[in-house]
Formats: C-alpha cells, structure tokens, sequence
C-alpha cells in the first residue's frame, strides 16, 4: 500500500430536484468548476501512474467522477454500491479489505462519494496500521 496514492472525493455541487431516477440532478456550474479543478490536481499527480476510478453510482457523484476521468484519458469509473451513502459500511475490515483488492501497486486510487462516506473513509484510512498517510489537499 505505501506506493499507492488516494483521492476521496466529495461529489460536486450539484442542482435540480432530487427524483427516484435522480433524472433532475446536475452540476451546478461552480461544481463543475470546482471538479474541474480537482481533476487537474489528480492529473498533476498522476504523472503517467494508473489511474483507477471508483464512484458511487448516485449521478451526482458519477458526474464528478466523469470530469476527472475526462481530464485522466477517459479513465474508466468503476461503479460500485459500496461507496453510495446508503450501503457504505463503516466496518473498517469490511472498507480495508475492499481497497486492498481493488488496488495495484502504483496505482492512484480515487474514490468519488458522499460527504459522509468521505469523513469515514478519511477516518479508516488513517487508522490502518498498513496505510502511511500523506498530505491531503482540499477545494
């Protein structure tokens, strides 16, 4: 895990009317500016590295996901259940050994969520003895 970069990032600002379909929903535009942004920095960082992207598949957070996957050579976004606010489990096991099998060496991992789903991942990741924590940065 020490060669593996991660990003956990909150959805975008997002507009409209929330609908079972979620059909209404959009970035608002200082969401897709600030996606945007936060795209770049990843891109930065990447540097050439294996990007793997994971979403929550809520529209509002596979939106954020498809600006940074647009700006890192249409890397695919991997959707997955477990990473929506209604099936997150905040078992640290359970998340662990999740990011142990989803990634590669030398890989960034991002990870595109919920608000809430962001602290606690934020939270497991720095209490997992087998995971050295660097600097975070924020938009």
């Amino acid at each position: 895990m020490t060669n593996s970069t991660f990003f956990v990032v909150r959805h975008a600002e997002w507009t409209g009317r929330m609908t079972d379909d979620e059909k209404e929903i959009i970035l608002s535009p200082r969401g897709v500016g600030a996606a945007t942004k936060t795209a770049a920095s990843i891109k930065e960082v990447s540097k050439g590295k294996n990007i793997r992207i994971f979403s929550s598949p809520r529209k509002r957070a596979l939106l954020t996901a498809e600006i940074i996957s647009d700006a890192c050579n249409k890397t695919e976004v991997i959707l997955d259940e477990l990473l929506s606010e209604e099936k997150f489990s905040a078992d640290s096991e359970d998340f662990i050994d999740w990011l142990f099998h989803t990634k590669k060496d030398d890989d960034i991992i991002v990870i595109v969520t919920h608000e809430p789903c962001c602290k606690k991942i934020y939270n497991l990741l720095h209490r997992a003895p087998q995971i050295e924590m660097g600097e975070a940065l924020a938009f």
